[in-house]
């Protein structure tokens, strides 16, 4: 085939006749482009399907993961409303009373218990060493 083809190149220059010369190129480049087209064509074709793929993904993890919060939030908000109904009674109100206000009723004794370590100097002397950085605890030493 490519014998073939050199010799109608040959014989055509010779001839001198250039139309028919670059006819010829044109038709032996044609077959080229057709697979190089069909080629190209579904590699773009590949191309917007993996995009639509990617956004169609993204999509829908985004929306499970919306599903999810919307879910906890209506479940909070069951819980609050359960609150709600139970702080309604007097006896819930009371004990709230009690409980964030100290408010005693009447007749009643409130005894505070005070923890030891809270009691003034021990902490103060506790919170002075972690002040006290390594280097200051270096030089003590050596006082």
């Amino acid at each position: 085939m490519k014998h073939n083809f050199q010799r109608t190149v040959s014989r055509l220059q010779k001839k001198k006749s250039k139309n028919e010369f670059v006819k010829l190129l044109k038709r032996k480049s044609k077959p080229h482009a057709i697979p190089l087209l069909f080629i190209f064509v579904v590699a773009l074709f590949l191309f917007i399907i993996v995009g639509q793929i990617k956004r169609t993904y993204s999509i829908y993890s985004t929306a499970d993961k919306l599903e999810s919060e919307l879910n906890k939030i209506e479940q909070e908000n069951k819980n609050l409303e359960a609150q709600i109904g139970d702080l309604k009674s007097l006896e819930a109100i009371d004990k709230e009373a009690r409980e964030r206000l100290n408010l005693k009723k009447e007749g009643e004794e409130v005894v505070i218990i005070i923890p030891k370590e809270t009691s003034g100097v021990p902490q103060e002397e506790a919170q002075q060493k972690q002040k006290d950085s390594f280097w200051s605890k270096v030089i003590n030493f050596f006082k």
